[in-house]
């Protein structure tokens, strides 16, 4: 009985660190970008990246809105409320701001190491290919830091790239 006893407090613990911790990463914003501003009359903010999706707001033409990450035809953003949602990007511009790249990064040459750290002695992570497309973020030097479209994050250089 004591061991029966022990164990329903330590599955409910793990359940609820499981459900507290995956919700965290789901709205972490792995790269930090510039902002994305809505360049339609209006554009909803959705709660999932589909248009099935439940509408949190609809946010008016030139809402600021702060990009997290991209889900295929989706970006992750933040609105100016603070509220965090899906949004169709194809009613985004960007908005240019001083030590940030580009929202999206085009890889220029054959392969490039993205690696831990912005040095070039740092562990590689993974290598990208020409024609990648990467979500650009904060600049540090000549190092950018970027995002696959699967959610891979890291630094690159920035000769190794360009604006899409």
């Amino acid at each position: 009985m004591l061991r029966s006893s022990l164990l329903s407090p330590i599955i409910a613990l793990v359940a609820i660190t499981w459900f507290v911790a995956g919700n965290a990463l789901a709205v972490r914003p792995p790269v930090s970008t510039a902002p994305y501003v809505v360049t339609t009359a209006a554009v909803h903010l959705r709660q999932r990246p589909r248009l099935a999706g439940r509408v949190l707001e609809i946010l008016p033409r030139g809402a600021k809105l702060h990009f997290h990450a991209y889900h295929v035809s989706w970006a992750a953003v933040t609105a100016p409320d603070g509220k965090v949602g899906y949004v169709s990007r194809r009613y985004l511009g960007t908005v240019r701001v001083p030590g940030y790249a580009a929202p999206f990064i085009v890889v220029s040459v054959r392969a490039a190491n993205v690696r831990v750290t912005p040095r070039l002695d740092a562990p590689i992570l993974f290598v990208v290919h020409r024609g990648a497309i990467l979500a650009g973020g904060r600049v540090t030097g000549s190092w950018l830091a970027v995002e696959t479209s699967s959610g891979r994050t890291g630094w690159i250089s920035r000769r190794l790239t360009h604006a899409r």
